[in-house]
């Protein structure tokens, strides 16, 4: 048996209109691959603002780091 002969089987048995097949699978597979992105998305939000609030803040150096301490003092 070839392939189509196997999805027309298929097709004929849950009485589907092999018209309305590909704008289906199209539209699921586009859902499929937004909640990816989406998901994709939010871990690395998460991911970054949990290292945003763990980050240390600089020390300042230079010339502009006596007038820093003498402000903080």
């Amino acid at each position: 048996m070839t392939y189509r002969r196997v999805l027309r089987r298929v097709l004929e048995r849950m009485g589907t209109n092999p018209m309305l097949l590909w704008p289906v699978v199209t539209l699921v597979g586009f859902l499929l691959l937004t909640a990816l992105v989406i998901a994709m998305g939010t871990q690395s939000t998460s991911r970054y603002e949990t290292e945003k609030r763990t980050a240390v803040a600089p020390t300042p150096r230079g010339r502009h780091a006596a007038a820093a301490e003498s402000l903080s003092a």
